[in-house]
């Protein structure tokens, strides 16, 4: 008996013993304090954390919100006994004065504690806030119409957007990137949701924005200003206050407006789905300068009708002529129609050879879908 005692307690301790060597995640202070900020500024805060485990500590990410950003950290990847510094900051341009209390969330593969929360506060002090006038946030920004081919696509340029922002009105931002572009970089506090999946999932996107009175200013960005244009559309049709971000993310950041860092995302090797109506209202009318077409199907089928200034590119040449496909234009590839699949065939060749997945998109309706709605064509 007393030998199957010390059995049972000797398993109990290797066991304990073993559960202890992974990876520890420990905050070096238990609440962040920004101490005192003043109301219309932000300020900077460097804290740390430590892997006090035994096995390599990765971070995979972090989650802030309510005027709190991170806005950089040292290392996603702690050896035991390491360390890692991690920037944040406190937005006060919309935040009320008196005690500030919040959390960030850090997710890792933290042993005893993978998903921590960890209290962030600041006392917000008077200051003076750097507001818009009240005429432009009545009125947000200068509103353009991007053609007269599409009815009232309004958009904001990215400066008008922060200063509305700073000014302290609520300003809801809906990033329609990729997961991949978006997870390294993306505007504090904003709401994710892919372009290619609101078309299989239209329903989600309704669900994100539901609680979301059609008065407020919803500002739709994506890397450029391309894809967004489209969604926006897609929200005034449906009667919310949306504007299309100018420039999108890369003049965001050119303007060097706070961005929130989280760690790379490799992307998926398939193309960017679009329909009839975006293919030929976005990218063959209003951004046709900025569109390469490219038709993937034989030299026959081409010959007998293709979409107009398509350029014809049999799917088993795409890889040897790569050069022939420049790498800052959106690239649309189609072939004959909803069967045929050498659109996301080719899109994968694409992207695996560098080509940006944000740019690529695949015409499911090809050209039978094209022909059958009337709009331009050629024969060679």
């Amino acid at each position: 008996m007393r030998y199957v005692l010390s059995v049972v307690i000797l398993s109990l301790f290797f066991q304990l013993s073993f559960a202890s060597t992974g990876p520890e995640l420990k905050v070096l202070s238990h609440e962040w304090d920004f101490g005192k900020v003043e109301q219309g500024s932000s300020k900077e805060m460097v804290f740390s954390i430590k892997n006090t485990g035994f096995d390599e500590l990765i971070i995979d990410n972090m989650h802030a919100c309510c005027g709190y950003s991170l806005k950089g950290i040292s290392s996603w990847n702690i050896a035991p006994g390491g360390k890692a510094e991690i920037t944040l900051v406190c937005d006060a341009s919309r935040k009320p004065l008196g005690q500030d209390a919040k959390y960030i969330t850090i997710l890792s593969n933290s042993t005893k504690n993978p998903h921590m929360q960890v209290s962030v506060k600041a006392d917000i002090q008077p200051g003076v806030v750097q507001a818009a006038s009240e005429e432009k946030i009545q009125t947000p920004a200068k509103v353009k119409i991007s053609t007269e081919h599409i009815a009232k696509i309004p958009s904001m340029e990215v400066d008008d957007v922060y200063a509305i922002m700073s000014a302290g009105r609520y300003v809801f931002i809906l990033d329609v990137r990729e997961k991949e572009e978006c997870a390294h970089k993306y505007i504090p506090n904003s709401i994710r949701f892919s372009r290619s999946s609101i078309n299989e999932n239209e329903s989600d996107l309704e669900n994100i924005l539901s609680n979301i009175d059609k008065r407020t200013v919803i500002v739709v960005c994506c890397a450029g200003g391309i894809r967004s244009s489209y969604i926006t559309a897609k929200l005034k049709s449906l009667g919310y206050n949306a504007y299309n971000m100018e420039g999108g993310i890369s003049a965001w950041e050119k303007s060097g407006h706070p961005l929130a860092f989280g760690p790379a995302v490799d992307g998926q090797a398939s193309g960017i789905p679009i329909e009839l109506e975006e293919a030929y209202e976005y990218y063959f009318v209003v951004f046709k300068d900025k569109t390469v077409w490219i038709d993937l199907r034989d030299i026959p089928l081409y010959k007998e009708a293709h979409i107009k200034d398509a350029v014809n590119i049999p799917a088993y040449e795409l890889k040897d002529k790569l050069d022939l496909i420049p790498r800052d234009k959106n690239v649309v590839l189609y072939c004959e129609g909803v069967d045929c699949d050498l659109g996301q065939v080719g899109a994968k060749i694409l992207i695996e050879n560098g080509y940006k997945r944000g740019m690529i998109r695949v015409f499911s309706g090809g050209i039978a879908a094209w022909k059958e709605a009337g709009y331009p064509t050629d024969t060679d």
